[in-house]
């Protein structure tokens, strides 16, 4: 049985054949009714299981470059490959077939209106649903875990310039949970100068800028009674920097992301209305620092009140003058205290907590990001295998234009400019220090449609319609 349902009627169903196969009727991204490749139960050894083996062998080096995923190893594939050629099979039901399959979130689906589902195929090729997987990809009881038992949160904060990406994996599978004890009053994690560090996604392992500088950032914070400092990343800034910043009352970041945090935990002077506050940040989607921001404490203005309440207090401590009767010295007292009341007042305005935010800003979205240092590396490979040729590349400004096509300037010259596409299209041009062409690209899929070097205006090198080196 699974989940509490019966297999007999798969069971009876692959008698005959030994094979049997789910089957998507109404899938709107396909021509027709396919057979689903997320569901097959057969017997062991199955001759038609090393059919698809060898028809996906023969076939995947030829197609893929020019086709789809479904299309050369989904559902369109084992279609052609088993109902094309008329094999014995057995076609499951439309019961245990995805209701789903393109759900972004599983949990926006009421599985109780599917009575009658056996399992559910969440996500398919373009879904981006690993997104979904990682966040809960996390081991509720490490402690107790025979997988998890020996992995502990990071000893220091200090090995995060150097961290290997297995380490950091490691993290994240455990942290959450060990944060959850820290929320709860028990400390299990090391520290290090008092500050315990917990991280959530692995995304950090690509914000090498940040790794690097964190230590600094809490070396600054010495003289500082900070409570948490969030790491992360911001995208869309028009800059490309690492900075720490004071998070103000409800001062969260437009587009940011948390990818973990490092809680004082040995100079806190407020460690219970900490505890407090990361207990809601702690969910079931992952971390969530919203309830953070909404309380984190601005110094400045926690300053500026301290200072004001102080400079009421020596006021009433000077006292009213010699020559003043009773009545006025009353009135200054009410006076005194009612001033008293506004300015703590005004000091519980400013926030809680003392929260910081270590974040590595990105000028375009990560994903620009990726696919201009993915392209770039590219395109030096090809000039470099094919032509023995080094570009231009070196830049101090760039620009994004509404084509998808990134624009790079050097003491305001135009270096080159290259396509962020991640299908395959790759577009680059450069030009010479006079704007003469320098060399440019272009290639579709793992095709180069183009490759031209250019000296004193005029082609020295071209190759055309090449295969991808």
């Amino acid at each position: 049985s699974l989940g509490g349902k019966s297999l007999n009627e798969i069971i009876e169903l692959g008698k005959d054949t030994g094979f049997v196969i789910a089957c998507d009727e109404d899938v709107q991204d396909k021509p027709y009714s396919v057979l689903s490749n997320c569901v097959i139960a057969c017997t062991r050894h199955h001759p038609l299981i090393q059919m698809l083996i060898l028809f996906l062998k023969q076939t995947y080096h030829e197609k893929r470059d020019a086709l789809d995923a479904f299309a050369v190893t989904g559902p369109l594939m084992y279609t052609k490959c088993l109902v094309d050629s008329q094999m014995p099979i057995s076609i499951l039901p439309g019961w245990l077939c995805s209701a789903s399959h393109s759900a972004l979130d599983p949990d926006d689906v009421d599985l109780e209106c599917f009575p009658n589902m056996l399992m559910f195929h969440f996500g398919s090729t373009s879904s981006r649903f690993e997104g979904y997987v990682k966040s809960r990809n996390r081991c509720r009881r490490p402690a107790h875990c025979p997988l998890h038992m020996k992995s502990m949160p990071m000893e220091s904060f200090r090995k995060l310039p150097t961290i290997s990406e297995t380490e950091l994996a490691g993290q994240v599978h455990v942290s959450l949970a060990y944060l959850e004890i820290l929320a709860a009053g028990r400390c299990m994690c090391p520290l290090d100068d008092g500050v315990a560090i917990f991280i959530f996604d692995g995304i950090l392992l690509e914000l090498e800028g940040l790794r690097k500088q964190l230590p600094d950032f809490v070396d600054n914070l010495k003289a500082e009674a900070w409570d948490l400092m969030l790491i992360g990343m911001e995208w869309s800034t028009g800059s490309n920097e690492v900075v720490l910043f004071n998070v103000p009352p409800e001062g969260r970041p437009r587009n940011a992301s948390c990818f973990g945090i490092l809680v004082n935990v040995g100079g806190s002077k407020q460690a219970e209305i900490v505890c407090r506050a990361l207990r809601p940040c702690i969910t079931a989607k992952g971390f969530d620092p919203t309830t953070l921001f909404e309380i984190a404490k601005d110094i400045h203005k926690e300053k500026e009140a301290r200072e004001r309440l102080a400079e009421e207090a020596r006021e009433r401590l000077s006292g009213p003058k010699s020559t003043m009767d009773s009545n006025k010295a009353l009135a200054v007292s009410k006076a005194s205290a009612g001033g008293e009341k506004m300015s703590a007042a005004s000091l519980a305005k400013v926030g809680t907590i003392s929260l910081w935010f270590a974040v590595q800003k990105f000028a375009f979205t990560m994903e620009d990001e990726r696919a201009f240092k993915k392209n770039l590396a590219l395109v030096q490979r090809i000039f470099k295998d094919i032509a023995g040729h080094h570009p231009p590349l070196e830049f101090d400004y760039r620009e994004l234009h509404d084509n998808n096509l990134m624009k790079t300037m050097l003491h305001g010259r135009l270096v080159f400019e290259i396509s962020l596409e991640t299908n395959g299209d790759l577009q680059f041009k450069a030009w010479n220090d006079n704007n003469s062409p320098n060399c440019e690209m272009r290639s579709s899929r793992k095709v180069l449609d183009l490759v031209k070097v250019y000296w004193d205006n005029n082609v020295c090198f071209e190759v055309l319609n090449q295969p991808f080196p």
